[in-house]
């Protein structure tokens, strides 16, 4: 049911987004991570990687103009990203996707923990169960002070 809604909204942005970027790249990144995320929940994996990579694409440009408004859309997207290659076995990338976006939205969250925690805890969880998989080293230096900002709210 929310594929085809999700599908035509890419297109419409795509068409949008090529007349006017700076107006409806935003939107055309969102349509894509909302694509992904559905896909996704409809266990198409392998097939939501790719509007979830174009969708970070797109984030990492508007990132790179603008951090403050753009950083944790980009940090949802990679998180997304990281769940999908989770759910597709792909650990180790999935751990790299997570770790990144941990990054992308640490500053957002330091400011303002409230409004970033949710987004935290998930991208964070990801994280996790990557490296469960993975056996991959943890960024301490990164995650502790995350966990113990997250122990306090």
């Amino acid at each position: 049911e929310a594929l085809e809604p999700s599908q035509r909204s890419v297109e419409l942005y795509k068409q949008l987004a090529e007349e006017n970027p700076i107006r409806f790249n935003p939107d055309l990144a969102l349509s894509l991570n909302n694509l992904a995320d559905t896909l996704s929940d409809l266990g198409r994996h392998p097939e939501a990687l790719e509007p979830a990579q174009r969708a970070i694409e797109l984030y990492q440009k508007l990132a790179e103009q603008n951090p403050t408004r753009f950083n944790s859309d980009l940090a949802r997207a990679l998180g997304l990203t990281a769940n999908i290659l989770n759910a597709a076995g792909r650990y180790q990338e999935a751990f790299s996707r997570a770790e990144d976006g941990l990054r992308k939205l640490k500053d957002h969250f330091f400011q303002l923990p409230q409004a970033y925690a949710g987004l935290m805890r998930l991208i964070l969880t990801v994280y996790e169960n990557a490296r469960k998989h993975c056996g991959c080293e943890p960024d301490m230096e990164l995650v502790n002070p995350i966990i113990e900002k997250l122990r306090e709210l």
